[in-house]
């Protein structure tokens, strides 16, 4: 194989490659699990995200992952939120850390899988 050949089939496959998502282009919980256990998440929302008291939410039973709708938990995750009296910390954007769309999408799909 020559260098041109070898360039064609990495670009070919570039997305799959760099893309923390499945092949198939579906969000992969494994990975959202493994982002979300290697992040500032847990500081708030515990390491299988049962939440802390007064800083955040048990994510198994929130009204937001039970009602199912990944594209409004991708949003949340993305802008974040203000405190509340319960919560008074809010949730920075993102979670207060670099996280892409795929990110996003793979969290949300572990995210979902708590709530079955």
């Amino acid at each position: 194989m020559n260098l041109k050949q070898a360039l064609s089939i990495v670009v070919a496959l570039g997305p799959a490659l760099l893309s923390p998502m499945q092949a198939n282009g579906a969000a992969d919980a494994a990975a959202g699990k493994a982002k979300f256990q290697k992040s500032i998440c847990v500081q708030c929302h515990g390491l299988e995200a049962q939440g802390m008291a007064g800083m955040g939410m048990n994510l198994h039973t929130a009204p937001l992952i039970k009602s199912g709708n990944a594209s409004a938990i991708e949003k949340f995750i993305e802008n974040g939120h203000r405190g509340t009296s319960q919560y008074p910390g809010g949730m920075p954007p993102n979670g207060g850390i670099q996280l892409t769309a795929a990110d996003r999408a793979n969290i949300t799909a572990w995210l979902l899988s708590l709530a079955k």
